[in-house]
């Protein structure tokens, strides 16, 4: 596309303005530039000429309008004018690129006698890019450092558009599941400054841990950005989990490996685990059929099996502390075919298509059930609870699976 240079414009006449002729007036008048507002790419903005006629004797004279340069236009192009009438006309602007354009405005008058008018002037236009919103983040990465027992960490993401339009920006849900990131889809006025909140936490051994939250925006130079996370953890050998158990059934569940003190023969002992709540438990049952009645000293089995859950009826809320090396999230819990009660390892909750999605689906319904009676069927849907730590969980399979939750 090309651009007209700028014209040094008066009225000019093909023929003698001689007393009596026919000519035309105009508001404006002619001779300055007319100027268009800037106008976006796409957009047409516009303005209007207004052409009186003087003319003798109740005659017309005719008029021809057409414009030269890129992006401008007129209408009506023809038309006849008489003695003090008025005929607005049109002037539009549409640019297709961004950039300044100039072009010129033609008015060609024919009278009755054949005497020849011609009126000209610069137009004047600038055309713009669509506005943007442009995104600006406070933060290239994050890093953390846990040193207390189960300690969490609160992490703030701050976006602003520093452009002028509105932005949409989301932050996509975290591969890991020791990264929460309130990431809905938030709109962003220009100027504005939007804050994402993130917890860290659920993480039970030491280590360094690393993953990435991801920032998707309608801005187009920064469409997508990772942003990087460290977590430096530090944790005692040894942590306390506490459960909560209502009046009634519970099915409960232990995250960490009950520490030396509970040990009889070798083994993590029933007895000595429940041993601070004995005189408020009314039966304890294991997905065998197995049965304890402290109360009775019978013990059906002895041992607690870091894997397994279990179902214990208490006659008042009551809570139990168990103390031990935590268990990682990610260890393989094996399953038989048929109904089982599973342990829940994670620090965090999740939802339960999120938590079990590592047993895969078949052709019959691999179920999982909580204490509630809520159910999962793997593959297919249901009730989409959140599973949580302390809790145990009831699962039934057509075939021997691995269970491995989430990895921290």
């Amino acid at each position: 596309m090309r651009s007209v240079s700028v014209f040094a414009i008066t009225v000019v006449f093909l023929s003698f303005a001689l007393p009596g002729l026919a000519q035309l007036e105009f508001d404006p008048v002619l001779g300055d530039t007319i100027w268009f507002d800037d106008t976006e790419i796409d957009q047409r903005d516009r303005t209007w000429v207004f052409v009186i006629g003087h003319v003798e004797h109740d005659q017309l004279i005719g008029v021809n309008v057409r414009v030269e340069g890129d992006y401008f236009s007129v209408s009506p192009t023809e038309f006849l004018i008489s003695d003090a009438q008025e005929i607005p006309v049109t002037l539009y602007f549409a640019p297709e690129q961004a950039g300044m354009f100039y072009g010129r405005l033609l008015f060609e008058a024919i009278d009755h006698n054949d005497n020849q008018y011609s009126y000209a002037t610069v137009l004047a236009g600038r055309g713009l890019n669509h506005p943007a919103g442009e995104i600006e983040v406070d933060a290239e990465r994050f890093d953390v450092q846990i040193n207390a027992d189960r300690q969490y960490a609160d992490i703030v993401f701050h976006m602003t558009n520093v452009g002028n339009a509105d932005l949409h920006a989301s932050i996509e849900p975290s591969e890991v599941g020791w990264l929460r990131m309130d990431g809905g889809d938030r709109l962003i006025q220009p100027g504005v400054t939007r804050n994402y909140q993130g917890r860290i936490a659920g993480i039970a051994v030491s280590g360094v841990y690393e993953t990435t939250f991801v920032v998707t925006t309608d801005d187009t130079d920064e469409a997508r950005m990772e942003i990087p996370v460290r977590v430096e953890v530090n944790l005692p050998e040894e942590v306390e989990q506490r459960i909560r158990l209502r009046a009634g059934w519970n099915l409960i569940s232990l995250n960490v490996t009950p520490a030396e003190r509970y040990l009889e023969n070798g083994t993590a002992s029933m007895r000595l685990v429940l041993e601070p709540i004995a005189n408020s438990i009314q039966l304890v049952r294991d997905d065998r059929g197995r049965f304890i009645f402290p109360r009775l000293n019978h013990w059906g089995f002895r041992a607690w099996e870091t894997g397994k859950a279990y179902q214990i009826r208490v006659s008042e809320e009551v809570y139990l502390t168990v103390t031990g090396a935590p268990i990682e999230a990610s260890e393989p819990v094996e399953l038989p075919q048929g109904w089982s009660f599973v342990a829940y390892y994670p620090l965090n909750r999740q939802f339960a298509n999120r938590a079990f999605r590592s047993l895969t689906p078949d052709e019959g319904y691999n179920l999982i059930k909580n204490g509630l009676g809520q159910f999962w069927a793997v593959g297919r849907g249901g009730f989409d609870w959140e599973a949580q730590p302390g809790q145990g969980y009831m699962v039934r399979l057509n075939e021997p699976m691995t269970l491995r939750y989430l990895e921290q």
